[in-house]
């Protein structure tokens, strides 16, 4: 690297929705030493959503609606990283980043149990250009090992950060205005889950669950916040229930702290995952967990000490555990403690910028000294 050169690294997206991934990297950027680094963001995909959250902070978008636009991209800005996210966009775009000279930065957001074995066998095949994964979890490390057959020391891991400073309950008059606009009475109970609507999240079995739970408590509410991706077709199985009064879709929600704020319990019962950001995020405001034993999860949630573990597509066992909170909140409100002091200890979004920052710099080092 020449003296006072900076740093070029190009992110490439794939998603069209804001997911965890994509609220991790703006989170990421704001606090990049621009001294040290010239960061680019590119959407090879375009959604509103996306589009306009990337647009609030001052870092450059580039569209790649073809492939061989990010190739001359990669050469004319002299881009010395990219670092990809998405299994579509890792398969072609880091055989471009070797043409172009650049380092190749996989990451591993997942456990992605609906891979195909051709799925699988591509990613074995363009291993070769890849000089780091980052996963950020130890499970999806394992996965990628045992499955792909990726390289143990290739493979850093480092967990989501979140900015810590934010996370805290808004004022009690806020969120009495705040269950008005929801029609959330005073009483109410509220289970609520941040994630996107699709099959994978468990939404489903959270419906099928409520009838068992009414039974013991008419007053608990489902506050679902996220971008419908079912069309319509999660809420339409509610009413088929005959659950919807107990449900609230709330779509997507810009300010997640007020949100959380709401609830009194935080589910994600997901039928595979990573190291979901939407759970470090209930753990800094206080809340006590109920999450399916998938992926990442584990490395967050102890069992019994700041949550509760579950099965995926298990309506028995969401209700049981709903229902056990709801009846023990001495026990509930002491996970919530816990769930505070386990996130200001391990995911402090500052230390984990410069952890990835560590990983960039030692990778440029390292070819350095390969052409000296």
């Amino acid at each position: 690297m020449a003296n006072n050169k900076k740093i070029k690294i190009l992110f490439i997206m794939a998603s069209k929705e804001m997911g965890g991934s994509e609220k991790n990297l703006i989170e990421y950027l704001k606090r990049t030493d621009t001294d040290k680094f010239e960061c680019f963001v590119g959407l090879a995909k375009v959604g509103n959503i996306v589009e306009d959250e990337f647009g609030k902070i001052n870092i450059r978008l580039v569209k790649f609606d073809k492939k061989l636009k990010l190739l001359k991209f990669l050469m004319k800005e002299n881009i010395d990283i990219i670092q990809l996210y998405g299994l579509r966009v890792n398969i072609w775009a880091r055989l471009l980043g070797k043409l172009a000279g650049a380092k190749v930065v996989a990451t591993i957001r997942s456990v992605d149990n609906w891979r195909k074995w051709y799925h699988v066998m591509l990613d074995r095949l363009t291993s070769m250009w890849v000089d780091v994964w980052i996963s950020n979890s130890y499970a999806g490390k394992e996965v990628a090992i045992k499955r792909e057959k990726f390289l143990a020391d290739k493979i850093k891991v480092i967990h989501n950060g979140i900015d810590l400073s934010i996370y805290q309950r808004i004022p009690n008059n806020d969120i009495v205005v705040l269950k008005k606009k929801y029609g959330i009475k005073s009483n109410d109970i509220i289970v609520g889950e941040v994630a996107n609507i699709r099959d994978m999240k468990g939404h489903i079995d959270i419906i099928n669950a409520i009838p068992n739970i009414i039974k013991r408590n008419r007053n608990v509410k489902f506050f679902f916040a996220g971008e419908d991706m079912s069309n319509g077709e999660v809420e339409k199985y509610a009413k088929a229930k005959n659950v919807s009064e107990y449900v609230i879709f709330a779509g997507y929600c810009h300010n997640i702290v007020e949100i959380l704020s709401l609830f009194d319990i935080f589910i994600l019962p997901s039928l595979w995952e990573g190291l979901p950001n939407s759970i470090i995020e209930a753990m800094a405001i206080g809340l006590p967990i109920i999450a399916s034993d998938v992926g990442g999860v584990s490395e967050l949630i102890k069992d019994g000490e700041n949550g509760i573990l579950i099965k995926p597509k298990s309506p028995q066992q969401i209700a049981s555990s709903i229902i056990y909170l709801i009846e023990n909140p001495n026990i509930a409100e002491q996970m919530g403690n816990k769930n505070i002091i386990r996130a200001r200890q391990n995911h402090n979004i500052e230390n984990k910028a410069r952890d990835y920052e560590k990983i960039y710099m030692e990778l440029l080092e390292m070819n350095q000294l390969n052409e000296d």
